[in-house]
């Protein structure tokens, strides 16, 4: 089995999807070091993170770990170190389903890391986490709610309703005091804003990943970035529109194939 496990669940809007591009864009080169896992074998983890984020029951963490420690058991190793990458792990982004904050994250982590204790008992299990600055990810969630749900809010309301979410450093401070066994981690995305793999490198570097290793790796531009100011301020038009869900999202469509 896996020596090392590095699991990064989050946070959303912190450069997850562009990592998860690199790793996946640079399998061949980073396949003698590390065995990765993404959101299509999480699937229906994540989605038991989801539905636990927004019921807070004890049959939907159980749910969790059910799903996790199958998706894990399908694994057959051909490295020391696991990479398990997917940000739907911390639950639902703060904003969708009634959702306000990551305030599940805790008790995810820990049903998480129960499973690993159990599956992978002789393994260094650790937590990594990409934070942002509290307005920089609020703007970013913004844009995101936008393009994919109902949002009528303006940027500013919005902000202001949902700034106790962006708090990420708090959050991975009590992910740390619920599992003080394991090493937690976190980099921040301005921290790496010079960096050619942005916080990639963190976690490359905790995966033991030789620098001249990075140096190698083929870069990609960054992914799931938000549109044009104008195309936001349409966006929120549509959205305040009296189109239909349908109607609506076909119109975002063809928005999206013009602008962003």
């Amino acid at each position: 089995m896996f020596d090392r496990v590095v699991i990064h669940p989050g946070f959303h809007k912190t450069g997850t999807t562009t990592l998860q591009t690199l790793l996946r864009e640079n399998a061949a080169t980073l396949a003698p070091f590390l065995t990765c896992m993404f959101e299509p074998a999480l699937r229906t983890a994540c989605k038991a993170a989801r539905g636990y984020s927004t019921t807070g029951s004890a049959l939907d963490l159980g749910l969790v770990q059910y799903e996790l420690s199958e998706a894990l058991q399908s694994l057959t190793p051909s490295t020391k170190t696991l990479v398990v990458s997917c940000e739907d792990l911390c639950g639902h982004l703060p904003g969708r389903r009634n959702v306000t904050s990551y305030s599940a994250a805790p008790a995810l982590m820990r049903a998480a890391a129960e499973v690993f204790d159990v599956l992978m008992p002789d393994a260094d299990v650790m937590f990594f986490f990409t934070t942002r600055a509290p307005r920089a990810w609020l703007k970013s969630c913004y844009a995101q709610h936008l393009r994919v749900i109902r949002m009528v809010q303006d940027e500013d309301t919005y902000a202001e309703d949902y700034s106790l979410s962006s708090q990420l450093d708090k959050i991975v401070d009590a992910v740390a005091k619920e599992l003080p066994n394991h090493r937690i981690l976190r980099a921040a995305l301005e921290d790496y804003s010079t960096c050619p793999i942005g916080p990639l490198k963190a976690l490359l570097d905790c995966a033991d990943v030789p620098p001249q290793v990075q140096d190698t790796l083929r870069l990609v531009p960054n992914k799931n970035v938000a549109p044009p100011p104008d195309t936001m301020a349409k966006l929120l038009d549509l959205n305040r529109s009296t189109l239909d869900d349908d109607a609506l999202r076909m119109a975002k469509k063809a928005l999206k194939s013009k602008r962003f």
